[in-house]
């Protein structure tokens, strides 16, 4: 398990008992306080940034590290951002903006 992935286990764990929320839920509206909040957890570790998509109509923001994507839902990565299940569940709307996620 990379340090990435402990990282994100050990944020959505916090999230949970502080918030009572699930991966999911962490997805649709904290995802950049999320990714931040793991960022500096693994300041440390080389070549993780944070990405996002910057539409107007869907925003979504996650960690790349060493070419894999993750996010709340997808702690262990995802080799293809399109991918990261908040992607997969709104393909129609990426669809519509005609988003290089899909690309």
């Amino acid at each position: 398990m990379n340090e990435v992935t402990k990282a994100i286990l050990e944020v959505s764990k916090l999230y949970r008992r502080r918030y009572g929320m699930t991966p999911r839920r962490m997805n649709r509206g904290l995802c950049e306080q999320f990714a931040e909040d793991v960022l500096e957890l693994v300041k440390e570790v080389d070549d993780v940034s944070i990405e996002d998509n910057a539409s107007e109509w869907f925003n979504h923001c996650w960690l790349e590290y060493k070419d894999r994507y993750y996010d709340a839902e997808a702690p262990y990565g995802v080799d293809e951002v399109a991918d990261l299940p908040i992607f997969l569940r709104n393909r129609s709307i990426l669809e519509a903006q005609d988003s290089w996620i899909l690309k």
